[in-house]
């Protein structure tokens, strides 16, 4: 189970994330909403430790995260994988290479600076591309596919690392509502089927509502509610994003992330 007491992020006078406690149990899909600036990005990026916490605690299974430094450090951040809104591939370089190197953090040193690969390496990252339909693209270079293929190669490289938590920060956002309900289904998938825990940051209330089990509501750094799907009310959705309807807030998604 991840639990987190009182976590919080200062930058300056700026809270960005502010004494949020937070419960999140094995195998739950959990999507976060709020407006832009609100900290749903900071706190995933807590949580993976790309950023270290002004206060408070962070724990998965009793340990202590906030605390871990060196190979314990980069030893969690392999068990906890992030997937970004801009997928972060490298693009001059083919679709396998760029899954394989989601599996840096167990090889040596020597392999990673020269980029050797062994052939169990080149078959865990094709079966990871063929289950996520993208086994075609596999020789194909980064730069020369779609945004929806590009987010599905992202997520295969954070398999290769064998996580136990996957934390994705705006998956769908840059996509069209094809590639978001592929990506999104490729995640429910995961979540259920491999039982890993999905951190979702959304900012579409329909896709929070049909993939996820639990909905956090963000407002200035803060939890403003936890609630089911089916009670994601429009009272609620008010609450985070200060319009009267969700017909309003449809209207205005160009100004949320």
């Amino acid at each position: 189970m991840l639990q987190i007491q009182g976590l919080t992020k200062t930058y300056g006078a700026l809270s960005a994330v502010d004494g949020v406690s937070l419960s999140v149990g094995k195998g739950q899909m959990v999507g976060i909403i709020g407006r832009s600036g609100a900290g749903k990005s900071t706190l995933l990026r807590l949580i993976n430790r790309l950023i270290d916490p002004s206060s408070g605690s962070l724990t998965w299974d009793g340990r202590n995260i906030a605390r871990l430094s060196g190979a314990h450090l980069r030893a969690w951040r392999a068990q906890c994988a992030m997937i970004f809104q801009q997928f972060n591939l490298i693009q001059r370089v083919d679709v396998i290479t760029n899954v394989m190197i989601g599996g840096v953090s167990r090889r040596s040193s020597w392999r990673n600076l020269l980029g050797v690969f062994s052939d169990d390496e080149r078959r865990q990252a094709y079966r990871l591309l063929d289950e996520l339909d993208m086994s075609a693209r596999a020789l194909h270079r980064a730069d020369g596919i779609s945004g929806g293929q590009a987010q599905r190669v992202a997520i295969a490289r954070a398999l290769m690392q064998n996580p136990q938590i996957i934390l994705a920060d705006e998956p769908v956002a840059s996509l069209d509502p094809r590639n978001a309900k592929v990506v999104m289904d490729a995640l429910r998938k995961i979540n259920r089927e491999r039982g890993l825990t999905v951190i979702c940051n959304l900012h579409n209330l329909h896709t929070a509502r049909n993939y996820c089990d639990r909905i956090i509501g963000m407002v200035d750094g803060r939890i403003a509610f936890e609630c089911s799907p089916t009670e994601l009310s429009p009272a609620r959705v008010s609450q985070v994003y200060g319009v009267a309807s969700e017909s309003e807030l449809d209207a205005s998604l160009a100004n949320v992330d």
